[in-house]
């Protein structure tokens, strides 16, 4: 909303486990959105770590990356743009 995006039609479950993240299927838009987990026994910030690099990288001209979008740090989660792709079978890649 703050983007001035419409709520999305479409919200995916992408991946679970430590963090959840979703595809976001708006009208004009796809978005991924990344909730960073937390717990009092793990004091490291995932988000800030993980958003801050991928500004960095976005800043020094890598595209073949997510494009931050935006960051709520209150929320623990981020908004990404959505790469194209396909989920990789279990056997794949090894």
């Amino acid at each position: 909303a703050q983007q001035g995006l419409a709520p999305p039609l479409e919200v995916e479950l992408l991946r679970g486990g430590n963090n959840q993240t979703y595809l976001l299927v708006g009208a004009d838009y796809r978005l991924v959105a990344k909730v960073y987990f937390r717990s009092a026994a793990d004091p490291r910030d995932r988000l800030a770590t993980e958003y801050s690099f991928v500004q960095y990288l976005w800043s020094r001209g890598e595209r073949d990356i997510p494009q931050p979008l935006a960051c709520l740090p209150e929320d623990r989660v981020a908004f990404y743009s959505a790469l194209p792709g396909r989920k990789m079978e279990p056997d794949e890649g090894n």
